[in-house]
């Protein structure tokens, strides 16, 4: 909502972040993609993305012992989804960036 308030204007922000079925038609998802990549090597992104990867070890290892519903350990069933002290934000904006492409419109349940 930073990078593009316009396109995320769109909708009331208070439900922006929740599963109610918002989204992006293509054109809309496409503009964000557009939003997104022209902001991947600005000065703000990069200090967002260095502070990505400060947890401490001892928050993750919080994380490493996050057990699942079912009684596994997420370490063991994600270990994508565990921070490893590397910055991770730019990475993720990329890969959103390539979904935005792609996806042809989305919407959040």
């Amino acid at each position: 909502m930073r990078v593009a308030p316009d396109i995320c204007s769109r909708f009331d922000t208070k439900y922006w972040f929740s599963n109610a079925g918002y989204g992006l038609d293509d054109a809309g998802a496409v503009a964000l993609a557009d939003a997104l990549e022209k902001q991947i090597d600005s000065d703000a992104l990069k200090v967002e993305d260095a502070l990505s990867g400060q947890e401490s070890a001892a928050d993750r290892e919080v994380f490493r012992r996050l057990k699942m519903t079912g009684g596994g350990l997420l370490a063991f069933v994600m270990p994508e989804f565990l921070p490893d002290g590397k910055p991770w934000l730019i990475g993720r904006v990329r890969k959103f960036i390539v979904f935005l492409r792609d996806c042809g419109g989305f919407a959040i349940w």
